[in-house]
């Protein structure tokens, strides 16, 4: 063999075993981009992790769910236990167990079972007025106790959260005894978590899959993402709808890149600062990761994903420094929420631009990211 003849030979081995440099055009997925690193510790962020840590339950990536159906003297249940149990644990994707199995792609599993009817003594009537803040802790814990056999209680224990299914249509109190909500509920020596949803959502309506995720999230450890004086008629300056209408937590109905990152079911990719990317985005509610971009401190900074077909930008601030608008862990809003538009531009806070926004054939997003 000539010498040519190992020169060429050792050229096409060293090709085979040493990927090509990246063309200056390509859009690189978020586990190839140019990667940052965390800043220090600060008061505010440290401040906004103790708070999620103390309100994170231990089951976010497993739960094991009681749901109870609770008619009374003057309403009764018409829902079969069958029907509540597909509603709960079927394989459809809207069911409670289907629904969070598809938004964590396979990440949280939901597995239960569905108590038969039981019948509260006091009329339903009775309770409606009844402040949910006033009542709530001590009468739920008063069904589990009058309504279940010495057997049922002692299993009570076994699960982390307690569904009651209250029987007929939504009440029209906002807040009331009865009115959707979830909550901690001691019992039995351990403090499960406990959510109130209806059997139906009107009286000419069915039941609302969409509330029973909404509560789930709460009882996952997710704040709100509407304000309550809004929901109250209470005219204020808030902007917290920027929030709201785009997470399940509001009055969306998929789980916002936040609320992701904080279950656990995708990890960010930190970029580096002051360095322009072309990137390509995979879809969050298909398990696609979230890129992060620290704006000088660790409790500011952006969040970017490829969220329901649209690019969504979000910034999260300071926790505690618009606490008018009722998102208590942080100061966040949707500052972009836009389909792929190559023609765009979006400026964003710290002289950061976004554009050449396209989708991909592939079902990506692809966007350059700059600085100004």
């Amino acid at each position: 063999m000539t010498r040519k003849s190992v020169a060429v030979l050792a050229l096409c081995l060293f090709a085979l075993v040493v990927p090509p440099l990246p063309a200056q055009d390509e859009y690189r997925p978020l586990d190839r981009a140019e990667r940052g690193s965390e800043p220090a510790v600060d008061l505010y962020g440290r401040v906004s992790e103790l708070l999620l840590e103390a309100v994170r339950p231990a089951f976010s990536r497993e739960a094991k769910v009681l749901v109870i159906p609770v008619e009374y003297p003057d309403v009764r249940g018409t829902t079969s236990v069958e029907e509540i149990r597909d509603h709960f644990f079927g394989e459809k994707a809207e069911s409670l167990a289907g629904y969070y199995r598809e938004q964590s792609s396979g990440r949280c599993k939901i597995t239960g079972e569905v108590h038969p009817w039981v019948r509260a003594r006091l009329p339903r009537r009775w309770l409606e007025p009844v402040p949910s803040p006033l009542g709530a802790d001590l009468y739920f814990p008063l069904l589990l106790e009058t309504l279940l056999t010495e057997e049922e209680k002692e299993r009570v224990a076994e699960f982390d959260v307690v569904v009651f299914v209250i029987a007929g249509a939504r009440v029209t109190r906002w807040m009331s005894l009865l009115w959707p909500h979830e909550g901690p509920i001691p019992f039995g020596g351990k403090v499960l978590q406990k959510i109130v949803t209806d059997e139906r959502s009107a009286p000419d309506q069915g039941f609302s899959f969409q509330t029973l995720h909404h509560e789930f999230g709460h009882a996952l450890g997710i704040p709100d993402k509407y304000c309550y004086l809004a929901a109250l008629g209470i005219e204020h300056d808030c902007q917290i709808e920027g929030v709201g209408t785009h997470c399940l937590m509001g009055w969306g109905t998929s789980p916002c890149p936040w609320c992701r990152i904080e279950l656990g079911w995708t990890e960010p990719a930190i970029l580096r600062w002051g360095l322009e990317q072309r990137l390509r985005l995979s879809p969050s509610e298909k398990g696609g990761r979230v890129a992060k971009i620290y704006l000088g401190t660790r409790a500011r900074y952006l969040l970017l994903a490829y969220h329901e077909g649209e690019l969504r930008v979000w910034r999260i601030g300071e926790p505690w420094r618009r606490f008018e608008n009722h998102v208590f862990w942080a100061d966040m809003e949707c500052l972009v929420a836009a389909a792929p538009d190559p023609a765009a531009s979006h400026a964003l806070p710290g002289g950061i631009r976004i554009d050449e926004v396209r989708a991909g054939e592939d079902g990506d997003l692809r966007l350059r990211l700059s600085f100004e």
